[in-house]
């Protein structure tokens, strides 16, 4: 998969940081990347720390793999919670339907989408966009 743009990067990880069902929490998520929490909420959420080409990097690698359905949260026997990679990725596909908005009017698309893929757009962003 081809990296994210500095500017995609960041859209899509204020979207994936904002969704309270992602399934892995934000700690796990930046030990998976090599990084602490503090400097992803930092550099993604607040905007005190610069992206650079280390953090963009990483976080595109601990993305890209948590997209594809590579990378899950394990339990210990402690109830602490670590990333783990799988040998056989598994996407979570879920069927789904969205109002967006084209052109000039609203339409309905209907399919199957990537639950851990955050590239499009929500209704309110392109509402806010075309406005």
């Amino acid at each position: 998969m081809k990296p994210l743009s500095k500017e995609q990067l960041r859209i899509e990880m204020e979207r994936f940081l904002a969704d309270q069902d992602r399934g892995i929490s934000v700690t796990v998520f930046a030990e998976a990347c090599g990084l602490s929490k503090d400097t992803i909420n930092k550099v993604f959420l607040s905007r005190t720390r610069p992206l650079t080409e280390v953090v963009q990097a990483r976080v595109n690698r601990g993305y890209a793999a948590w997209k594809a359905g590579l990378l899950r949260t394990m339990k210990r026997r402690d109830n602490s919670v670590f990333a783990d990679y799988r040998k056989k990725p598994e996407v979570p596909i879920l069927p789904s339907s969205r109002l967006t908005y084209e052109n000039g009017s609203f339409r309905l698309k209907i399919g199957l989408q990537n639950r851990h893929d955050y590239s499009n757009p929500s209704l309110q962003e392109q509402l806010d966009k075309r406005g």
